[in-house]
């Protein structure tokens, strides 16, 4: 067992060097089994080993460089000190790759002696991986406070070494997953209308259930509910598309006692939900500068608390695609005339809350003579203006995106700037 042992010293030795062992085939004595990559890949893909863990032993910079999708990184002399970060898995499949097939076969020899028993070594490492023509991965997570990275977002959530406060940056991208965020971090998307989070249809997109995270730059769909906050306080949504689910944001606590507060949502675009933000025994929320937009119920509020939806006069509240109020006041509130973006009758939400100050443009929104956003100026476009044609803030023809020089009139001017565009892609 000594010799044994002292040869597979050798081998890692030589690997780490960078030693080329690509063609060796090695057949040590040991409880775990030595598989190929086509048997490896087929256990990876075909769904019978719902359980399986796929453990990359190689370098970070390796790993970093292109890695098995999914894989741990766990770097094979760190595995005997490590090996509890894969407690739960010791009944089940566990693939174990290098580069070459050396290193592997040390940490298939460390798992074994600590009861994993169903360890599988790969023959060739990622070199045989990748001659048989399987895809290797680059980490597109990355935890901005370590040098980890990661292949979803829940991976870097779940790490051991993402510590609260710490920012997990997710690269544009679209993540098939759901999320359950119980440390006290920042969730990053690159842009938000390329870092795209989609579910499965069921249960929260993201669910928080810690104090302090900060969401930000994602779009979020395809949920019973694209953010759930559950008894949790101090946290902000800001910057997001949240759209196509049952509930856009919802802010829950179990009872009055302990409910969810001072949550800040703000600079999002809730659109096309079925309700854009609920709130259950949620109170002193902060929600200003969204755009709700097509929400079949822009809000829900039972336990009615002290949410606040408006930031104040001239900061201004919510854009609300259901509201048109008049918008024919200026300086203090309702004391000069002229237009200021604000409407002059608040938008009710339920009872007595409201939102005081709603605005009559979208937030954030940049005038395009591409009326409907299809990146062309056409014929749908003069449709539009001319519908519109004349309109203010309060008339029934008002639709603020054709108000292109945002004076408050659909006029000349507007018609004018569409037609020096026709035809142009945008």
């Amino acid at each position: 067992m000594r010799v044994c042992k002292v040869v597979l010293l050798i081998f890692a030795l030589l690997s780490s060097c960078g030693a080329g062992l690509s063609g060796l085939q090695l057949a040590f004595a040991s409880p775990y089994t030595s598989v190929n990559a086509e048997t490896a890949y087929n256990m990876i893909t075909n769904g019978s080993y719902p359980n399986i863990v796929v453990l990359d032993v190689r370098s970070q910079g390796e790993y970093d460089s292109g890695h098995i999708y999914g894989a741990v990184w766990i770097p094979h002399s760190e595995l005997e000190a490590r090996t509890g970060e894969l407690a739960g898995h010791e009944d089940h499949e566990i693939i174990v790759y290098c580069a070459a097939g050396v290193r592997s076969v040390v940490a298939s020899e460390i798992l074994d002696s600590h009861n994993f028993s169903k360890v599988y070594n790969m023959l060739g490492g990622l070199s045989e991986w990748e001659s048989a023509g399987y895809p290797i991965w680059l980490a597109t997570v990355h935890n901005l406070n370590t040098t980890f990275n990661y292949d979803t977002i829940q991976a870097a959530i779940d790490a051991p070494q993402t510590l609260d406060g710490h920012t997990i940056f997710a690269e544009a991208g679209t993540y098939y997953e759901h999320l359950f965020v119980n440390k006290s971090i920042s969730l990053a998307g690159e842009d938000r209308d390329t870092t795209v989070i989609v579910g499965n249809g069921t249960d929260g997109v993201i669910k928080i259930a810690a104090y302090q995270v900060n969401v930000t730059g994602f779009t979020i769909r395809n949920g019973t509910m694209g953010i759930y906050i559950e008894e949790s306080d101090l946290n902000v949504i800001s910057g997001n598309i949240i759209a196509d689910n049952q509930h856009g944001i919802h802010i829950f606590a179990s009872c009055t006692c302990d409910p969810s507060s001072k949550n800040t949502i703000t600079n999002n675009t809730i659109k096309n939900n079925g309700f854009g933000i609920y709130l259950e025994s949620s109170n002193y929320n902060i929600i200003y500068h969204n755009n709700l937009v097509n929400n079949e119920f822009q809000t829900a509020v039972y336990e009615l608390y002290s949410n606040a939806w408006d930031d104040g006069y001239s900061s201004g509240g919510n854009y609300w695609s259901n509201h048109n109020p008049l918008d024919l006041y200026s300086g203090t509130y309702q004391n000069e005339t002229g237009s200021d973006g604000i409407g002059d009758t608040p938008y009710i939400i339920v009872g007595e809350s409201k939102d005081r100050y709603p605005l009559v443009y979208p937030h954030g929104h940049v005038p395009s003579p591409d009326l409907n956003d299809d990146e062309i100026v056409d014929i749908f476009d003069v449709v539009l203006i001319a519908v519109a044609f004349w309109s203010e803030p309060g008339s029934s023809g008002w639709n603020p995106l054709v108000d292109l020089n945002i004076d408050g009139v659909i006029d000349e001017s507007d018609v004018a700037t569409v037609a020096a565009s026709f035809g142009k892609t945008v």
